[in-house]
């Protein structure tokens, strides 16, 4: 049997799936602290700008030699339009450096970045 890992929530979030972009970012281990508090701080920026957004964070665990070090950010809305408004609203400026995304894209390197749609099938509540 093979088993590809799970991921571990850093950062609370609502779980609502839908449309989502995932980013697959190489983060140092001595800022993980300061990427959540950066996740937080864009997640409360965005939605304060109008974005129906929620920000999530995942630490892969036993996924292997490419998941090491890695953080999953996902961006999630409820539909491709929500997601579409928001990254409208995040470009319209340029990215200012004390932003939460600012912050993010400073002490992580993106790997890679996807867009999914996304469903629960399965609650145990």
């Amino acid at each position: 049997m093979f088993v590809h890992g799970y991921l571990r929530s850093l950062k609370t979030f609502n779980l609502a799936p839908g449309f989502e972009r995932l980013m697959r970012l190489r983060v140092t281990p001595h800022d993980l602290d300061a990427l959540i508090l950066a996740a937080h701080q864009f997640e409360a920026e965005a939605q304060s700008a109008g974005s129906k957004i929620q920000v999530g964070l995942f630490a892969p665990i036993g996924s292997g030699a490419n998941e090491t070090g890695m953080v999953h950010m996902r961006l999630i809305a409820a539909n491709a339009s929500d997601l579409g408004a928001a990254h409208d609203t995040l470009y319209a400026n340029p990215i200012e450096a004390d932003s939460g995304y600012g912050k993010i894209m400073r002490m992580a390197e993106i790997v890679t970045d996807n867009l999914e749609v996304c469903e629960q099938l399965y609650s145990a509540k």
